[in-house]
């Protein structure tokens, strides 16, 4: 079975062709009522340099003999301070990952943490759902959203979502304004199907003291019953862009009143056949082009995909085949760095050895340069900026790999 939404921000390179069909730039409201992309992917290039690259030092957050559960998030606020956890834990470093301290916090059986987000040294925002077995399948789940004063060391409940809700993400622009975003399932008689998610995105403006249900806007822009919010970038208080996990990308400039239908994803391979591609992470360029994440690690194949708003606003996808990637930083329009999974060797893809590895590009994916592969069997999972040409990167075995470009 594919295992579709692990994220892997493909970044493939290779020449440059529009979709068919177009969407409009990101600043303006969608005039087309089909805001369909078909996606083609192109295959990016990739060209090994010789020699040392980047400066880099490598840590442990944790002994590799005791990580029970792959990590799965971190996030740094500055070069010092930053979180890492897994499904039932989470670490904190204040000495520029040296060191790393496991928070007190329980995670509650059959539940786990499914995201976390740091304003600053102290303040932050954690969401753990959970699901309990029923007659059912897919349903009796919950969520609760805890806050922390003290950069983790204490967590105080802030709401119960009992509903079917499960909260995806949570992302605040200040200490006040945030939203949590995920999926309501939603039931229905047995002869019509199974459970399915619904839209769900929650706002708060006085920092998570209460929630509001703000669901509807985006359900109607959407024009289908059945998808789930994925992931968030907000620009400001205002101005939010939202991927779901069914490939659409939505965008409000009124805090959530209304919202644009701006593109709907479709990945086409050769034959017209269309792919199992899961879209699942989404960043702005500095000129506010939109860029997607997506790919596959299954089955079918291992790949990921750079999706690019161009100016023009026709849409383009560069991929890379058996890398994987999980994270990116936009530099510049063009310049791009980005983390993954490196698979190695030839035969049964679903046994090939892998390494995480970092790569450069300076042509917004078209063209891609290695700058680091690890040693051990793993995946760089996140991606972070903590200065000037300054980096760092997780992975799910729980390695800090410090970074500068030379």
């Amino acid at each position: 079975m594919n295992i579709k939404a692990i994220a892997i921000l493909s970044i493939v390179v290779g020449f440059c062709v529009s979709c068919e069909l177009r969407a409009n730039r990101t600043d303006v409201a969608p005039v087309s009522k089909d805001v369909t992309v078909v996606l083609r992917p192109i295959p990016a290039l990739i060209y090994e340099i010789e020699g040392r690259v980047i400066n880099a030092t490598q840590r442990r957050i944790v002994p590799s003999d005791s990580v029970a559960d792959p990590f799965l998030r971190a996030q740094f606020v500055n070069e010092q301070t930053g979180w890492a956890g897994t499904s039932k834990s989470l670490y904190k470093t204040s000495d520029t990952g040296t060191t790393w301290e496991r928070l007190a916090f329980e995670v509650p059986d059959q539940s786990w943490i499914s995201s976390f987000f740091f304003i600053d040294e102290s303040k932050g925002w954690l969401s753990v759902t959970k699901q309990i077995p029923t007659e059912r399948y897919g349903l009796g789940n919950s969520s609760q959203i805890l806050v922390t004063n003290n950069g983790g060391k204490t967590w105080n409940l802030q709401t119960n979502l009992m509903s079917e809700a499960r909260v995806k993400v949570i992302r605040f622009s200040n200490e006040n304004y945030g939203l949590a975003i995920g999926a309501r399932i939603i039931d229905q008689p047995v002869n019509h199907g199974a459970p399915y998610d619904e839209m769900l995105i929650l706002s708060t403006d006085n920092g998570g003291a209460t929630w509001i249900d703000i669901s509807e806007p985006a359900k109607t822009a959407l024009k289908s019953r059945s998808d789930s919010g994925w992931a968030i970038h907000s620009q400001s208080v205002n101005e939010v862009f939202l991927l779901t996990a069914n490939g659409r990308v939505l965008h409000t400039s009124d805090r959530g009143k209304t919202w644009n239908n701006i593109a709907k994803f479709k990945d086409e391979r050769p034959g017209g056949v269309v792919s199992s591609t899961a879209y699942y992470k989404l960043f702005l360029s500095p000129e506010k082009r939109i860029r997607v994440i997506g790919g596959a690690i299954g089955d079918e194949g291992y790949w990921g995909d750079l999706i690019v708003n161009n100016k023009d606003g026709s849409w383009i996808s560069y991929e890379l085949v058996l890398r994987p990637i999980w994270d990116a930083v936009f530099l510049s329009e063009d310049e791009v760095l980005a983390c993954g999974v490196e698979m190695r060797g030839a035969g049964d893809e679903r046994k090939l050895p892998r390494v995480g590895i970092i790569l450069h590009s300076l042509d917004s994916g078209k063209t891609w340069t290695p700058l680091y592969r690890s040693q051990a069997k793993e995946t760089f999972i996140n991606l972070t900026k903590v200065g000037e040409k300054k980096f760092h990167a997780v992975s799910d075995a729980g390695t800090l790999v410090k970074f500068s470009l030379n």
